[in-house]
């Protein structure tokens, strides 16, 4: 929850702002509104230095007030962070940006985001020397909690609030940040983000908390949700399946996800060693459906050893 892979915001700010944008041109005609298109074309090019440009123009010839502007100084100060060498400079100058949004356009349906991002700049190190501030980025994101608590991006606020708990390891601070998230997802079931709650809160619960009971019980609630990277969740089937059978001694449940292993995702890398184990357990062992018939017409067998790993 603390850094950002690979700027892993990138992605999703930017469509979202897209949207928005080329949407907001569709039905307009004005030279601020189509520099707007044209920016938001540029990001979906990942040429941020061009579409921060775009957007700055726009900035500088409107007025807050003006959905363009507001549309322009998100979009420009979003490009500014986001470029790329990262350097704490980028970050401080898109953080005054962000802040000069939310001064002069409070209502602004950007100025939620702003206020996460803000958070976000706070909480993620530009670079080694960049002191992290979690109490302070915790105020940003409890600002938006507060002023937008219907709003999906509560959801999101409060994902964030648990992790400037968590991510300090601080036992005290650690359970108060699960307390909190756990709370907040049981709440809301239908949360956008209840999926990665509950891993987050089931990767929690493996470590550092060692509750493997809650840590089974939450990645069996992800399972059921979906996972938010579907097909590649191979590896927490792994875990899941030896936290069930060396920790817990549950049968049961350690069967079931090497199973999953097999039938839904057979290409993790742990195909084989799930085979092993479910003969182990003495479970019938099978070959996932993509194996079950060969070129030549031969049914493979499973694996016949007993040097389970």
């Amino acid at each position: 929850m603390r850094r950002r892979s690979t700027r892993a915001a990138l992605t999703g700010a930017f469509l979202v702002l897209a949207a928005i944008a080329v949407a907001w041109a569709e039905g307009l005609h004005s030279s601020a509104s189509e520099k707007i298109a044209r920016a938001a074309q540029e990001v979906t090019y990942v040429n941020l230095e061009k579409a921060r440009d775009l957007f700055a123009e726009v900035r500088s010839a409107t007025k807050p007030g003006q959905p363009e502007w507001e549309q322009a100084i998100f979009g420009e100060a979003t490009c500014i962070w986001h470029l790329l060498p990262i350097e704490r400079s980028n970050a401080e100058q898109a953080a005054k940006l962000f802040a000069q949004l939310i001064e002069q356009a409070p209502q602004s349906r950007f100025t939620p985001r702003a206020m996460l991002n803000l958070g976000r700049i706070l909480e993620l190190p530009e670079d080694r020397d960049d002191p992290i501030d979690l109490p302070g980025a915790r105020a940003w994101y409890q600002k938006v909690l507060d002023g937008w608590p219907n709003d999906p991006i509560a959801g999101e606020a409060m994902l964030r609030i648990a992790g400037t708990y968590i991510q300090t390891y601080d036992d005290a601070q650690l359970r108060k940040g699960v307390a909190l998230l756990r709370n907040w997802v049981e709440e809301h079931p239908r949360d956008p983000l209840a999926s990665i709650m509950w891993q987050y809160l089931a990767e929690t619960y493996f470590f550092p908390l060692n509750d493997y009971q809650r840590s089974l019980e939450a990645y069996e609630k992800v399972d059921e949700l979906g996972w938010a990277d579907q097909g590649l969740q191979g590896k927490f089937y792994w875990r899941i399946a030896q936290m069930s059978e060396r920790f817990l001694k549950n049968r049961d449940a350690a069967i079931k996800f090497y199973n999953k292993i097999i039938d839904e995702t057979p290409n993790s890398g742990k195909l084989y060693e799930a085979q092993l184990a479910l003969k182990r357990l003495g479970a019938p062992v099978h070959q996932p459906a993509m194996l079950q018939r060969l070129p030549d017409g031969n049914d493979p067998t499973p694996p016949a050893g007993t040097d389970a790993r």
